[in-house]
């Protein structure tokens, strides 16, 4: 989740490692943004804040913070 999350910060190393044809998600809304001007970029990228928060919600309450640390 946290290479998921972090892939975001690094555009240039997601467009370096996919290959030809291969358009990653983050490289994607790269484009999107360069060629559109509205918030659906804004609007994508808070659904995703929101599933990570969910996410960790879940692992919370079904490990616990304690299994995480071992």
């Amino acid at each position: 989740m946290l290479a998921f999350i972090n892939s975001f910060n690094n555009i240039p190393v997601s467009m370096f490692l996919s290959g030809p044809g291969v358009s990653t998600f983050p490289a994607t809304l790269m484009n999107y943004i360069e060629y559109n001007y509205d918030p659906t970029v804004s609007a994508v990228s808070v659904l995703l804040m929101a599933v990570t928060v969910l996410m960790m919600v879940i692992v919370d309450k079904t490990l616990g913070i304690a299994a995480l640390a071992k």
